[in-house]
């Protein structure tokens, strides 16, 4: 009885997955400007210096990096992080913010 009814629901799609990484990728970088734009967060120890200067650990700030996750896969990610900070920074440079 238990298979006929799993036999029953249509299973994820290659799409349909791809469709709900990319949500998922979308509400991480709203969530992660939200708090970058934050006053608090924006006053405290800047957090792109805080993770150029090793200060935080990326593992703190973002789960896209694995245990097993190479050096090389690690800079990577740092990168993107940074180069994600600082897109955000412009703007509120521009207009007079932190």
């Amino acid at each position: 009885m238990y298979l006929r009814e799993m036999g029953s629901v249509s299973l994820l799609t290659r799409d349909g997955e791809v469709e709900i990484a990319k949500r998922i990728e979308s509400g991480q970088r709203e969530i992660l400007s939200i708090v970058l734009n934050w006053p608090m967060a924006s006053r405290s120890d800047h957090l792109g210096q805080a993770i150029k200067g090793g200060k935080v650990d990326l593992r703190d700030v973002t789960d896209e990096i694995d245990e097993e996750a190479s050096s090389e896969e690690e800079q990577t990610h740092k990168k993107k992080l940074l180069d994600f900070i600082e897109k955000i920074r412009r703007p509120r440079k521009r207009f007079g913010g932190p």
